[in-house]
């Protein structure tokens, strides 16, 4: 799974990732390893050891004056390099001066509510090598215009986008087969989507008070959902605009 959020934004490939300048290794009050690593672009970012060689990003304390964010795939610590694998649940949240974070492809897990409240953020790119995300991700991202979802995806999380009152645009991939619950809830600058002909669930709420949406096209005529379930609060959307094709 994966997603890849686009505002101007550049390809992955042409990011240069920062390198540590200085580690700081500690043992936290739950007796848990960690490392405060400091970066040549001012990034600060705080990392769980996972295991001998993997981290997990646990949270920022400082980000670069551009609000350029780039997760690195390594870090070295004491002599010893640690693959970046996971961003923690709330690792980012309410960071309001981040305007873009590019993950790594060594990253495989992203935890609940990770970007939640970053309300600068405009762009985002995220690898396939995704493979698990907890809920709410980019909830209250209300920085966010448009949505590009790659080949390759096959879910939208419950509650993704929940809160993104900029989202105007969404493009989902024939390969989706699942939207989660409350997946865009209060995205009111939609006005429109098309569902692929992959797509066979929709959750409960997954559009709730999109009052923008007007008009929905389902590729897949055998779809089945509930109106009032999926779209409960869509005032200018009408059961004849949800149209299968």
């Amino acid at each position: 799974m994966a997603i890849l959020l686009m505002a101007g934004l550049a390809s992955c490939s042409n990011v240069k990732e920062p390198k540590v300048v200085s580690t700081e290794e500690f043992e936290n009050i739950l007796g848990e390893q960690m490392i405060n690593a400091t970066f040549d672009d001012g990034m600060i970012m705080r990392f769980q050891i996972k295991s001998p060689s993997e981290v997990a990003v646990c949270s920022y304390k400082k980000i670069p004056t551009s609000g350029r964010v780039t997760i690195p795939s390594k870090i070295i610590s004491n002599g010893n390099t640690y693959q970046v694998v996971e961003i923690g649940s709330l690792a980012f949240q309410g960071c309001e001066s981040m305007s873009s974070v590019t993950i790594p492809n060594s990253v495989t897990s992203i935890g609940n509510n990770a970007f939640i409240d970053c309300r600068g953020l405009a762009s985002v790119t995220i690898p396939k090598e995704v493979t698990s995300a907890g809920f709410g991700i980019f909830s209250y991202c209300t920085g966010l215009t448009t949505v590009t979802i790659p080949t390759g995806v096959t879910e939208i999380w419950e509650s993704a986008f929940s809160g993104c009152t900029g989202l105007s645009s969404i493009s989902i991939p024939d390969g989706v087969t699942s939207i989660g619950e409350r997946a865009f809830v209060g995205c009111t600058g939609l006005t429109s989507i098309s569902i692929p002909n992959s797509v066979t669930s929709i959750g409960e709420r997954a559009f709730k008070d999109c009052s923008g949406l007007t008009k929905v096209i389902i590729q897949n005529p055998d779809l089945q959902l509930n109106f009032e379930e999926v779209f409960p609060g869509c005032v200018q959307l009408q059961p004849t605009n949800v149209i299968k094709e």
